[in-house]
């Protein structure tokens, strides 16, 4: 726009002087020579286009058309074709025409046209070297029109925009194309670029192309880039320091420097093979998606403004997030990490940190929280009481054994399905629409007391409440709903579905009508004065348990200098499993004593060290072996393998104080958790 202004003074100084001289006047570069465009229309005769023209003075002509209707400027007007050829002449400025309409065009002499617009046409090739003054180009194509192989931009030193996306282009000419500042050329067949030339470039898409390298070395004032679906192994943004917005997901990187965008905002590079990504230099980063790559190390330090992360599926051990205090969402979903500290996030709305190893999650800072999905972990316990506003709570795939949700009465989407649930209480849940707690310990008297707390689903807008009761293709199923349940929910307006299928997915799930009752029996507790038992299951009416239940016992000795020695059940002896199932009226029979089997291990190739231990313990023995940790009743609460260096490292932050019995080696140490 400045040459052109500069040109204007020029030319009229050069006139003034002209006159002042005597001289007749000078004819602008327009009145030359009348401009030319020539189109070549696949419509036959007697069918319409349609075309836009926009001209300096009222000169325009067109034939090849009927006269049915004459040219008005800068209208759309629809033509009726008279000959396959269309030649339009005069000052034209502008050009539009109807999509699907064209095959091929020429010019001729066009200085005065700034503009072409006929995306969407069937053009195989497009020449603009007679156009020195265009300064926009839109030739997009479609699926039915992408046969557009070429575009020659020569000597088009105002060209300004170029928007060519899905088309044929193998090649792209930008020399002299200094004013150029936006390139559209996505979904072609790009195999290189060269953009030294556009050194006016801020925005540039090329994504779905087959690119392997992009060097922007001389686009100093690229603010947008978006690059995916190539095939590039190096991207050169080191002299882009007004680089706001980068996506270059699914390529082939290694590696990317990106120390010198200072002012970079949104960042996605999904899909790629990085295994280290260091943002430090980013510090006004708003949005990161780096999932699905290979990355063992994510450097967010100092990235404080940051709202939204995205490193799903990567190799993520661990991830320090303590300087980053207002992301409102966090995905960090099948990774490798054992721990996770949120603490820090106080805004966080939305997190996913699914398909990792935690033991322990705490969400206690994060009062904001709308949506949690930490399903497909270690968990063996979950508080949200804190999270009042918590709307949708995913934790299947679990060891939880409890779920306490009376604050969460805004909860209207649970999935709490593959856990040891023996019981769920949903009196305070009513805004509850959807519930998915199949594969769970759920006894038919607690779930019918969870049928009883469950709310009446509204009727006025004609839809149902959704819950997954059982899985039939579980053989560990261990709920047992009644058809008297099903009937009980159904009054209240809910369906209950047999998930039906091996696949986190609902397609398969069928309608479910409820099981018949079994016969039911009495169980008894018994035990000495040195200790008590009880049922793991809080919810069994140990007057009537059904048949073929599966029952769990605690056995707990009076203080930390007695254990159990033995536990029957119906005579049989189950010390070891600590479990029966109920055939018949069964007495259950404990017989505690003084513990004698703990040695005291002394060999220099076992050390447990601290101990007692706070948070955890580091454990040294022979390479490759089991590693063992009962309660003091005797139940298995963690098995592990000694790595080949002979060292373990284990997290005791799940585990309550007290007395733990360590196996190894057929050697019992003593472990003490002490807070």
């Amino acid at each position: 726009m400045k040459s052109r202004l500069c040109k204007s003074v020029w030319s009229t100084w050069l006139l003034s002087l002209v006159v002042l001289l005597g001289g007749s006047t000078l004819p602008s570069y327009a009145d030359n020579q009348q401009a030319t465009v020539t189109l070549t229309t696949t419509k036959s005769v007697g069918e319409k286009i349609m075309l836009q023209i926009t001209a300096l003075k009222e000169d325009v002509t067109i034939s090849g058309v009927g006269a049915d209707v004459q040219w008005e400027n800068s209208r759309f007007i629809w033509y009726t074709v008279a000959e396959p050829t269309i030649v339009i002449k005069g000052t034209i400025k502008k050009i539009k025409c109807l999509a699907q309409a064209f095959s091929a065009v020429t010019f001729d002499n066009c200085t005065n046209l700034q503009e072409f617009d006929c995306g969407d046409n069937f053009f195989k090739t497009l020449d603009f070297r007679n156009c020195p003054n265009l300064e926009e180009i839109y030739c997009g194509g479609s699926l039915e029109t992408k046969v557009l192989e070429e575009i020659n931009v020569s000597g088009c030193s105002e060209l300004v925009r170029i928007y060519a996306p899905q088309n044929a282009l193998k090649k792209l000419d930008l020399q002299g194309c200094s004013a150029l500042e936006v390139l559209t050329c996505s979904d072609n067949k790009l195999e290189t670029l060269d953009l030294s030339q556009a050194t006016a470039l801020r925005e540039l898409i090329c994504t779905n192309n087959q690119l392997s390298r992009l060097d922007l070395t001389s686009n100093k004032g690229i603010k947008e880039l978006r690059c995916s679906n190539n095939k590039i192994t190096e991207l050169v943004l080191t002299s882009c320091p007004q680089l706001k917005d980068l996506s270059c997901s699914d390529n082939q990187m290694e590696t990317i420097d990106l120390s010198k965008n200072k002012v970079l905002a949104t960042f996605i590079c999904s899909k790629n093979n990085f295994q280290k990504l260091d943002l430090s230099n980013n510090i006004v980063l708003s949005s990161l998606n780096c999932s699905d790559n290979q990355i063992e190390d994510l450097i967010l330090n100092n990235v404080t403004a940051i709202n939204e992360i995205r490193c799903n599926n990567n190799k993520i051990k661990a991830l320090d997030l303590k300087t980053i205090t207002g992301a409102t969402l966090l995905e960090c979903r099948q990774n490798l990490l054992e721990d996770l500290d949120i603490s820090s996030i106080i805004e966080l709305q939305f997190l996913d940190c699914s398909k990792n190893r935690l033991k322990v999650l705490d969400v206690s800072a994060n009062t904001k929280l709308e949506d949690l999905v930490c399903s497909d972990n270690e968990l063996t316990s979950l508080d949200v009481q804190k999270n009042k506003s918590l709307r949708g709570l995913s934790c299947a795939g679990n060891n939880i054994k409890r779920l306490d949700l009376s604050g969460n009465k805004r909860l209207a989407n649970l999935n709490c399905s593959r856990n040891l649930l023996s019981s769920l209480d949903l009196t305070s849940q009513q805004a509850l629409s959807e519930l998915i707690c199949y594969s769970n310990r759920m006894k038919h008297t607690a779930v019918a007391k969870m049928v009883e707390g469950i709310r009446n689903y509204p009727t006025e807008f004609g839809q149902k409440g959704a819950l997954y009761i059982i899985n039939g293709k579980d053989s560990k199923e261990a709920n047992r709903c009644l058809k008297a349940h099903v009937a009980t929910l159904t009054e209240k307006n809910w369906q209950v579905f047999d998930w039906n299928s091996i696949k986190e997915i609902k397609d398969e799930a069928l309608q479910y009508d409820g099981a018949e009752p079994l016969p039911t029996y009495t169980v008894t507790l018994k035990s000495d004065n040195l200790g008590t038992i009880a049922i793991e299951d809080d919810w069994v009416e140990l007057s009537t348990v059904e048949e073929g239940s599966l029952l769990t016992v605690l056995a707990t000795p009076k203080d930390d200098k007695h254990e159990l020695k033995q536990l029957l059940a119906g005579g049989e002896d189950i010390t070891k499993t600590m479990t029966f199932r109920v055939q018949s009226n069964t007495e259950v029979v404990a017989k505690f004593g003084e513990i004698t089997s703990i040695e005291e291990v002394q060999e220099s190739d076992i050390i447990l060290y601290p101990n007692p231990a706070v948070d955890y313990v580091e454990l040294k023995a022979k390479p490759f072996a089991t590693i063992s940790i009962y309660s003091i009743e005797g139940l298995l609460l963690f098995e592990e393998v000694v790595s080949e260096a002979g060292t373990l490292r284990i997290d005791t932050r799940s585990l309550s104080e007290g007395i733990y019995v360590i196996l190894i080696d057929g050697k019992a140490l003593r472990l003490t958790i002490s807070r």
